[in-house]
């Protein structure tokens, strides 16, 4: 409704009035986006810098989220002002944050670190996105591995989950190089899946990781697999035929 109100004054009234509405209802996140909008376009800085601080302190607490935006526009301040070391503070703590916008944080963290630092700065970002213990860890790991090229590593970052998706993820990462180590961890996703889940669908759902095996080249570990699962469990029925389609 703020919103709405502020579009009606806009088009009734004129500029001025609209901008006299945003100041008393900045509050307003579309509101203060437009006030950063707005700045950022006049090359005010100091304005636009306050603005995003202001809305960092509002909205930290309850809506973090928020609050990352906010820190996100003050990127795009330092952008405009070419202020390099603010733009490597705000890029490095919304990549560690796992924040996703429409910004690549790494790579303009990588265009204005020191190529000879560039190497300690990234173990330094591994080192605080593992103790942040985030929910996004692997993911935002996984981009350095594969922007740096570090395919070991990202194995190794893979090997630690179970997480079918996940795997098939990273899987055209490192299938050329690893399709045995992938067949096997598909093998251990698929049979930790099938204990948690039933259902039809969920045994299509692992069907289809079996054909990714298949893809891999571990046709026979695939066969393996089945008579297994045939013996673990002989009473659901829909899984034995899934498995007999493959």
């Amino acid at each position: 409704m703020t919103k709405l109100e502020y579009e009606l004054i806009k088009k009734i009234k004129g500029e001025a009035e609209a901008e006299e509405f945003i100041e008393q209802n900045i509050d307003n996140p579309d509101l203060r986006r437009k006030a950063l909008v707005k700045t950022l376009k006049e090359s005010n800085f100091e304005r636009a810098e306050a603005l995003a601080n202001d809305g960092i302190k509002l909205d930290s607490k309850d809506k973090p989220g928020l609050a990352m935006e906010w820190y996100d526009w003050l990127l795009k301040i330092a952008l405009k002002k070419n202020d390099g070391n603010k733009i490597i503070e705000y890029a490095r703590y919304l990549f560690v944050d796992g924040f996703r916008h429409d910004q690549d944080y790494y790579a303009i963290l990588k265009k204005y670190t020191d190529p000879s630092e560039w190497h300690n700065f990234v173990e330094g970002m591994i080192s605080e996105i593992r103790k942040k213990g985030h929910w996004s860890e692997i993911d935002v790991i996984g981009k350095i591995y594969i922007e740096e090229q570090w395919w070991e590593r990202l194995l190794g970052l893979v090997s630690g989950t179970k997480h079918l998706p996940y795997i098939m993820h990273y899987e055209k990462y490192l299938s050329d190089k690893y399709p045995n180590e992938l067949a096997e961890l598909y093998e251990k996703g698929i049979t930790d899946y099938l204990r948690r889940m039933t259902g039809r669908n969920h045994y299509k759902e692992a069907c289809r990781y079996m054909h990714r095996m298949i893809k891999l080249g571990a046709r026979s570990s695939v066969n393996n697999l089945i008579t297994i699962l045939r013996k673990e469990y002989p009473k659901r029925k829909a899984l034995l035929d899934e498995l007999n389609k493959i």
